[in-house]
């Protein structure tokens, strides 16, 4: 498929080779973790702008000129020989054994690997199959990967063949070079001259392009340099120019204020003090452009000039709690909270009616509850989930359970284990006793999602049937425990 580069004049298109379900997609996903254990030494490379804006504000005095150079083409042009040799002596400089051990793959294999996946890309278009025969395609998640090894190995040399008297520093940024010089302005020519052609003799076979300051000023990354005779100036000025997200769309507040922020915070952070205003009021009409309120804008510019005159408040270094969920009672619960604070444990408190509740029973015929997804062979019960369930036996005892299934599926788990398999305590009282699990006749004593809380309400529901139930509880409570609950 194509995208549009939208920062470039007349909108080209590139053209990206997708992996999604392809096999090359598992290949290149393993051969990324592995390239990632490479380390790249690269003199040039930078992570953003703010390192270009950091070298600027240290030699600020200096007759500083400069000139951007960019590789045309870079993934599709890179030589597949060349970048398997470059990836072999990036593993014999890192060890061969220890990116064996930590990959668990032979240098050979990995290497071969890597051919097999280099020269299995291709792509149909019009009904026809194109082989990829050099270079990488733009979508596959190892071309970054690949390009930043290669030209590490050219950037080393390239470091090595240009002149430290006036080139100052190079700065990259994927296939984006900037060249800073410190010359007068009747050599900057000769000095570029000279700069470009140490360029295509360390980069060649790649092919290379130029671009020298239009009117004092030239674009890299999402800065605009300004050269002066005896000064740099630079702005915050994005390269792309595809609007920003529209305030009328459906997005959050929170992503709106976001991109606010974002805006402003560029314009503040990278931009010098001769060009902060005119880079914060394009930004401010770049935003009102796509529909931002003049109130929003305020809001950010107020809370950023807050954190510029105060600082950031310093966050609180809070131990998270534990936190224990109790019911409320009367006179207790705030005495076990207080206790829960002095062992450093947070106790909430939950309410066994609820305004949801209320709600229900209002709007009864609005809120219909959802029954039973199952179609059962034989219902004993209406079909109910999270219950505390007895059920009567025919010499008057009683069996307890819970389950947080639907009580018609354990009710058929019973009647399987008194009728066909002789198994659990209602199945052995059963064939014990002679008598008969009256299933139909079961009855709800308790509710609740909780495991925990089912099983406590079935521990004392047990208790208080004494020798009369049949059934053993799933947790034991103490003597103190049952008193408590019996209150």
């Amino acid at each position: 498929f194509f995208s549009a580069k939208t920062h470039k004049v007349d909108c080209p298109l590139r053209v990206i080779v997708s992996e999604k379900g392809s096999w090359q997609k598992s290949v290149a996903l393993f051969l990324q973790e592995k390239l990632n254990l490479l380390p790249v030494e690269d003199p040039f490379m930078l992570k953003d702008s703010r390192e270009v804006i950091t070298f600027l504000t240290n030699s600020n005095d200096w007759h500083l000129k400069a000139f951007s150079v960019d590789i045309k083409d870079l993934y599709y042009s890179l030589p597949q020989d060349e970048l398997l040799k470059c990836v072999e002596d990036c593993i014999d400089s890192f060890g061969i054994i220890a990116f064996q051990t930590a990959s668990g793959i032979s240098q050979g294999g990995f290497l071969e690997l890597l051919t097999v996946y280099l020269r299995s890309t291709f792509a149909c278009w019009e009904d026809n199959t194109f082989l990829q025969k050099a270079g990488v395609c733009i979508g596959s998640c190892i071309a970054p990967v690949f390009s930043n090894l290669y030209l590490a190995h050219r950037d080393r040399i390239l470091s090595r063949s240009l002149d430290a008297s006036t080139v100052v520093k190079v700065f990259r940024f994927v296939d984006d070079f900037l060249i800073v010089l410190d010359c007068a302005a009747n050599d900057f020519q000769i000095l570029v001259s000279n700069v470009l052609s140490c360029f295509k003799s360390c980069a060649d076979p790649l092919e290379i392009t130029h671009e020298l300051p239009t009117e004092g000023s030239l674009r890299f990354l999402d800065l605009r340099l300004m050269f002066s005779e005896h000064h740099v100036c630079w702005s915050y000025e994005p390269r792309g120019k595809k609007p920003l997200l529209n305030f009328q769309s459906a997005h959050s507040k929170l992503v709106k204020r976001g991109i606010v922020k974002l805006c402003l915070t560029n314009a503040l952070n990278k931009s010098c003090i001769h060009s902060l205003k005119v880079s914060f009021d394009a930004q401010i009409a770049r935003l009102k452009s796509t529909g931002y309120p003049s109130t929003l804008l305020t809001a950010v510019a107020e809370d950023l000039l807050k954190k510029i005159r105060w600082g950031e408040r310093p966050k609180r270094n809070t131990e998270k709690k534990r936190t224990a969920v109790v019911p409320y009672i009367h006179k207790v619960s705030h005495g076990l909270k207080k206790i829960g604070n002095r062992i450093n444990i947070n106790v909430a408190f939950s309410a066994p009616n609820k305004l949801l509740s209320l709600c229900r029973k209002v709007n009864g015929s609005a809120h219909r509850e959802v029954g039973c997804s199952k179609k059962h062979q034989k219902s004993f019960v209406s079909c109910t989930e999270g219950v505390v369930y007895s059920v009567p036996l025919s010499c008057g005892g009683e069996y307890v359970g819970q389950t947080g299934r639907c009580l018609n599926d354990r009710l058929r788990e019973h009647f399987y284990n008194t009728h066909r398999v002789v198994a659990g305590h209602l199945g052995v009282h059963c064939c014990d006793c002679g008598c008969v699990a009256r299933f139909e006749n079961c009855s709800v004593v308790g509710r609740s999602r909780n495991a925990l809380t089912r099983e406590i309400m079935e521990a004392e529901r047990i208790a208080q049937l004494k020798d009369k139930c049949v059934s053993s509880p799933s947790i034991a409570l103490s003597t103190k425990e049952l008193q408590f609950l019996s209150k």
